[in-house]
């Protein structure tokens, strides 16, 4: 290779290196200086080509950050049905008659005794039947007269001369039966119908055991009418038949 080509070699290397570098960026200024070539004179170099990058960062935008997309499901409860209880038919029942016998309490039975009460009608007497509680002693009767005339027709017409609570008690003794009223007897009983009480307490005393009446005041014997009107001494025992006479036949 001649040594004038040699020169021309290294230029045309410069001009391809100023051209890559120009390729890189744009020029902001350009000198041209003479570069002394070694190999000759006057030549001419070529312009230096100072290229500025200007480098240019990258914006970044800051991207927020997606929130998960939540879907919500709906949850399905599944419906149990319970299982059905298998229909049992109950046997068929016969009925059965229960019924309990009522079994009554045994009736206490209270042995009775009918007793002759006389009661007066008109100016005479009639006897009248009472059933009293068996034994029917000289108290129960003498009480049953006192009580006077039974209700409703069998009494219609008769009444009473012995006063409530005229007597006080009746004694036996020996088959006489003391009868004991109080003080005031004789006052109790009007004057006209004295006999007749003393002959309807006399002839219901006609119980077993008892056969002859006295009459008394707190101990000591009275005198009374007697059946024919007249009076007795005092304390006298009195016969049933004194005072038949003044039962209605």
């Amino acid at each position: 290779m001649s040594r004038v080509s040699a020169p021309r070699i290294c230029v045309a290397t410069s001009v391809v290196c100023a051209l890559a570098i120009a390729s890189c960026g744009v020029p902001k200024s350009s000198t041209i200086k003479r570069v002394d070539s070694p190999l000759g004179p006057s030549v001419t170099a070529l312009p230096t080509t100072t290229t500025s990058t200007t480098s240019t960062a990258p914006v970044t935008t800051p991207t927020a950050p997606t929130s998960p997309s939540t879907t919500t499901t709906p949850t399905t409860t599944p419906i149990t049905t319970p299982p059905t209880a298998p229909t049992t038919t109950a046997p068929a029942t016969t009925a059965v008659s229960t019924t309990v016998p009522v079994t009554q309490s045994p009736t206490t039975v209270f042995p009775v005794v009918d007793v002759e009460l006389y009661f007066i009608t008109g100016g005479q007497l009639t006897a009248m039947q009472r059933t009293l509680a068996k034994p029917a002693g000289p108290n129960q009767v003498i009480k049953a007269l006192e009580q006077g005339v039974p209700p409703g027709n069998i009494g219609t017409g008769l009444r009473s001369a012995v006063p409530a609570s005229a007597i006080k008690n009746v004694t036996v003794t020996g088959g006489v039966a003391n009868v004991q009223v109080v003080q005031d007897f004789r006052t109790l009983i009007p004057s006209l119908d004295q006999r007749l009480a003393i002959a309807q307490i006399v002839l219901s005393l006609q119980l077993p055991g008892i056969g002859q009446v006295t009459f008394s005041i707190d101990g000591v014997g009275i005198v009374v009418p007697r059946g024919d009107n007249t009076s007795s001494a005092p304390g006298a025992p009195l016969t049933f038949d004194e005072y038949r006479p003044l039962v209605v036949s």
